[in-house]
């Protein structure tokens, strides 16, 4: 007798659940930017005024370079994840909505690593999505401006000399300041009688214990270039600690330097700042299949440490 009526039962419940269920829509809205990279939207106009600085022309244009090729997305509370530029999102939203976008950054050069840009505010500005349409939100509406307690360790713009010098005094090539355009930028030349460079910073009072550090570089180079710190280990030793080799490219580029890690694990003081820390950079000259040196370029401009006071 159970099984008998448990069939008719299972049916009956079958066809219950399935008029007690709303066919829902699931028509996506997309959220697109065509932009393949969001260079120089980080917003300075007012920037002295805000941080309480005196910075020139030539160091606001600095401090607003930047070039972000991927983003995160919020639409609302909910992320949709971080997207490589140009990008069309579906979003199972519409009507007005907050759309939120947070600039990411290839940390060590690595598209994998795709963390938010730790120092601006994000963008936010309220969308009406359709449902099948496209919004695209124009480069022209995204503006990120810096948080408050930013601080620039570094600011190189090579318009009046360079912080950075000869590791060894008496060899190796150095910067020298060229005009490309209207902008000054660093110019180093390698060839059969400057065959390296071997280039260290001032030193640098920068925080440790985890707090965000940041070093940042426009260039442009022949070859391939090496960056790393100079810093005291915990036994009061100067240590060489390479971060990564930056590759060649015949056009400008940026790159975004983790050294939070390398500071916080060599000699923090009680206060929390690891001090004398150098940014050293090097590189050699490319030679051809008879090894005779091929003359071999390098263009930086815009060095910037950051990290949040």
């Amino acid at each position: 007798m159970k099984i008998r009526y448990s069939i008719p039962v299972i049916f009956l419940c079958i066809a219950l659940f399935l008029a007690s269920c709303d066919k829902k829509d699931i028509t996506p809205s997309f959220i697109e930017i065509t932009e393949a990279q969001l260079a120089d939207l980080i917003d300075v106009s007012n920037y002295n005024q805000l941080h309480e600085t005196n910075y020139d022309v030539d160091e606001l244009a600095a401090i607003r370079s930047s070039l972000f090729r991927d983003v995160w997305v919020y639409v609302g509370n909910d992320s949709r994840g971080v997207y490589k530029l140009p990008c069309k999102i579906p979003i199972l939203a519409s009507d007005s909505c907050t759309v939120t976008i947070a600039p990411a950054i290839r940390l060590n050069g690595l598209s994998t690593v795709l963390p938010a840009y730790p120092y601006v505010n994000n963008f936010s500005k309220r969308y009406f999505l359709e449902k099948d349409k496209n919004t695209v939100i124009p480069v022209d509406d995204i503006v990120f401006t810096y948080i408050n307690r930013v601080t620039f360790a570094v600011l190189e713009t090579f318009e009046a000399g360079t912080i950075f010098s000869r590791l060894d005094a008496d060899t190796g090539a150095t910067f020298q300041t060229v005009e490309l355009g209207e902008e000054k930028v660093g110019y180093i030349a390698l060839d059969a009688e400057n065959t390296f460079f071997d280039l260290v910073s001032d030193g640098l009072r920068l925080p440790g214990y985890g707090s965000s550090v940041i070093l940042e570089i426009d260039y442009k180079c022949d070859a391939d270039f090496a960056v790393s710190l100079l810093l005291n280990n915990s036994s009061g030793y100067q240590t060489h600690d390479a971060l990564i080799n930056v590759k060649k490219t015949d056009e400008w580029k940026k790159v975004y330097v983790n050294l939070t890690q390398s500071i916080s694990r060599n000699y923090v003081g009680s206060d929390g700042y690891a001090t004398n820390v150098k940014i050293y950079l090097s590189a050699g000259v490319n030679y051809d299949d008879n090894g005779q040196a091929i003359p071999t370029n390098f263009y930086m401009d815009n060095i910037k440490v950051l990290y949040i006071e």
